[in-house]
């Protein structure tokens, strides 16, 4: 358990459990072009992704997407953060708050594309049984034993075959996500090009909008 955890009363437990757990879940939701990993990533199982912190007690609307993402993955410890809601509603908005970056990704994508959402999901999931095993095998050959080395080679061959497969579909999803935008995109510009002269006139009678020529905070033109 986080050494923070012991500090903390029963509620606080509760919540740094689940604050815990979702921040070992919250990875960066796929999202664009993936990137070819690093040298020392190729093969990685999982690579942490730190986030940045969110100081301010998250809303009603925020609470209900961390319970909506937390009970994909652990309904029961979804249950017992719910109680604590009720119990504590300011307090567990706090300590959940610093969490909540590194889960808004995650909570849009289950709005935006289910699907993805849900190979995202178990690709987690999948990470967090492959861990246990990876230990125990460690174990196993510091203590050399074949049998056992042998049953959990086995085990965490399939994890990994699994995750593969998982992330193949997710990199499939990904790519016909891209290509719908390139296509929307597409009849944009070709829409936009018809209406060349209405679009630079509009423009301009924008501009002329702004006291004594002064420049918009943006340089970059709205057209």
């Amino acid at each position: 358990m986080n050494w923070k955890c012991r500090k903390l009363s029963a509620l606080g437990i509760v919540v740094c459990l689940a604050a815990v757990a979702m921040a070992a879940w919250a990875q960066d939701p796929p999202a664009g072009p993936p990137a070819a990993p690093a040298a020392h990533e190729r093969g990685a199982l999982r690579p942490a992704f730190p986030g940045p912190h969110h100081n301010r007690p998250l809303t009603q609307e925020q609470i209900n997407d961390v319970l909506a993402v937390l009970k994909t993955q652990d309904p029961q410890l979804a249950a017992r953060v719910q109680a604590a809601l009720k119990a504590h509603p300011e307090k567990l908005r706090e300590l959940l708050a610093p969490h909540w970056p590194r889960l808004q990704r995650l909570a849009e994508l289950k709005r935006s594309d289910p699907t993805l959402f849900n190979l995202t999901m178990e690709e987690i999931r999948l990470n967090r049984q492959t861990w246990p095993v990876l230990r125990n095998l460690q174990q196993a050959i510091r203590q050399q034993d074949a049998p056992r080395q042998t049953e959990l080679h086995r085990q965490l061959h399939e994890l990994v075959a699994q995750q593969f497969d998982v992330r193949q579909k997710i990199r499939r999803r990904e790519l016909d996500n891209m290509a719908k935008r390139l296509a929307l995109l597409r009849k944009e510009i070709e829409a936009r090009e018809k209406d060349r002269a209405a679009v630079i006139d509009d423009h301009i009678a924008n501009l002329l909008k702004f006291p004594r020529g002064t420049p918009p905070r943006t340089t970059q033109p709205d057209f």
